[in-house]
């Protein structure tokens, strides 16, 4: 017997369903064949095991963390997330949102405006961010960055893979500023190692992402780095972390995130399993070389479960102005 929380939903997919749990941020996937009995469990509030294929799918549901305690996970507020083109100067091969070049009709800004508004009025106290594709393809993105600070009062988010800066000056210098403004930007990377990060991004941008990110130690301003880890690569990666981090500026925040089975994604790349995911941590932390300072014995890492969108907290505008409750 496993304990379901009360709080779970089963969501229909293509190939089933997604049982998720909002308040533990736990999700497990469910065949057609184990729907009626998922539901079943969903209303009585724990899964019996009777046979030998229910044995399999508790197997499936522990591994993914439920029937355990809660894994409570910071509260950021209502986020309305923009996709601004979905135009990208790479193409990585593992991008949920499949980017590469501009959709048809993509939204403007006006229309990005009036969504602000909006979202204002229901939520007085959402918080925007702005993505792509590559955003600052967009040349009217500083508008809209600066009409969401003057009419949320909030910290807003800008993902990009930030290439663009390494050869226009004022590209570079408004985000500098952005930045020292207290405004989140986030930088991804496709991988530690150089050969992962050329061959997942299908551009060999590796030197360009380092040669950016040294341009911003020039100000001494930094934008958070993120890394998604793919499975087939974590050795090449956990190899080669600690020459990594021994070239990058101290004060520079690194985030990892799981390429994980949660979407669209499909391929060796992709952690199909929470266990996986918690390994190829592991093995960066203690293996990589990595370095995280404690005054007490405590956990070296900072492990987040869950998104926005699994509290019903997100709401993501494709660049065709389609609506979804999460980008992937």
């Amino acid at each position: 017997m496993i304990v379901i929380p009360q709080d779970s939903v089963l969501l229909p997919t293509s190939k089933g369903g997604l049982l998720v749990s909002p308040s533990y941020g736990l999700y497990c996937a469910v065949m057609p064949d184990e729907l009626s009995v998922i539901n079943s469990t969903i209303d009585s509030g724990q899964y019996i095991v009777d046979d030998s294929a229910s044995m399999l799918l508790l197997e499936r549901l522990a591994i993914h963390g439920f029937g355990g305690e809660p894994r409570p996970f910071g509260h950021e507020g209502n986020l309305i997330q923009f996709q601004v083109t979905n135009a990208c100067n790479l193409r990585c091969i593992y991008c949920a949102v499949e980017s590469g070049i501009p959709r048809p009709h993509e939204l403007t800004l006006e229309t990005i405006k009036r969504a602000i508004d909006e979202a204002v009025e229901i939520y007085p106290d959402v918080h925007v961010s702005f993505t792509g594709g590559e955003p600052l393809l967009v040349p009217w993105l500083f508008d809209a960055i600066e009409y969401a600070v003057e009419h949320t009062h909030h910290q807003v988010g800008l993902l990009s893979n930030l290439l663009l800066l390494k050869n226009n000056d004022i590209l570079f210098h408004r985000v500098v500023e952005f930045i020292r403004a207290g405004h989140q930007v986030r930088m991804s990377i496709s991988g530690i190692d150089r050969d992962v990060c050329n061959r997942l991004s299908g551009k060999n941008c590796y030197d360009d992402v380092m040669d950016v990110i040294r341009r911003f130690q020039t100000e001494d301003v930094y934008p958070e780095l993120d890394i998604p880890l793919s499975a087939s690569d974590i050795e090449a990666n956990v190899a080669a972390c600690e020459n990594f981090r021994r070239s990058l500026p101290p004060k520079l925040k690194i985030q990892f995130c799981e390429m994980y089975n949660g979407g669209r994604e499909k391929g060796s790349h992709v952690f199909v399993t929470n266990d996986d995911m918690e390994k190829a941590c592991d093995d960066l932390t203690f293996e990589g070389g990595m370095y995280i300072p404690g005054s007490s014995p405590s956990p070296v890492t900072c492990r987040k479960k869950g998104c926005h969108c699994i509290g019903d907290e997100q709401l993501y505008i494709r660049s065709d102005g389609a609506i979804f409750p999460c980008y992937r």
